[in-house]
């Protein structure tokens, strides 16, 4: 969370799959985020680049994401933030959406996290009208050592579309070496 941030951070995130017929994250990211008094500030650049059959499938394209994120903590135990992001270069149009979050970190050892992801619903096929489902996070991590060394956690996410609705779970353990 950029509000948490005690100093700048830049990341590299890369992401590449075999043949896959319906995983649609492959791609590289660059990710970058700085303190300024009580808020944080971040700037990214993704290069979405789905498999061909993923291509094919959904009819996508290679594309680029831009995002810029704002979050503001209140005496480093609740953040509150925002993110606007744009697609760029993609074949249909531009892509502008936002999201929103609520971090809490009660203690050191606990944080828990609520995301609301494309809340404005961008329309994202201009040829039929369809818009991109809102999606919604809940997020519980666990530090047993009181800091980012060492991480577990869950999420639970919400979708919710026009014309479908889903749940999906995942877990993520991390170490900083």
């Amino acid at each position: 969370n950029l509000a948490f941030l005690d100093s700048w951070n830049f990341v590299y995130a890369g992401s590449w799959l075999t043949d896959q017929e319906h995983l649609t994250g492959q791609g590289h990211g660059f990710f970058f985020g700085f303190p300024l008094g009580p808020l944080g500030l971040g700037i990214a650049a993704e290069i979405l680049t789905p498999p061909e059959a993923v291509k094919a499938w959904q009819a996508l394209d290679d594309r680029l994401r831009f995002s810029l994120a704002l979050a503001f903590n209140f005496r480093r135990a609740v953040s509150l933030g925002l993110a606007y992001r744009t697609f760029f270069a993609y074949s249909t149009g531009d892509i502008h959406t936002l999201d929103l979050a609520l971090t809490v970190h009660p203690i050191n050892y606990l944080a828990l996290s609520f995301n609301a992801c494309d809340v404005n619903a961008p329309q994202f096929r201009y040829d039929t009208g369809e818009r991109a489902p809102r999606r919604f996070n809940v997020g519980l991590t666990v530090r047993p050592m009181g800091n980012d060394r060492l991480a577990a956690g869950g999420e639970l996410t919400y979708v919710y579309g026009d014309d479908f609705r889903r749940t999906d779970a995942s877990a993520l353990v991390t170490a900083m070496i």
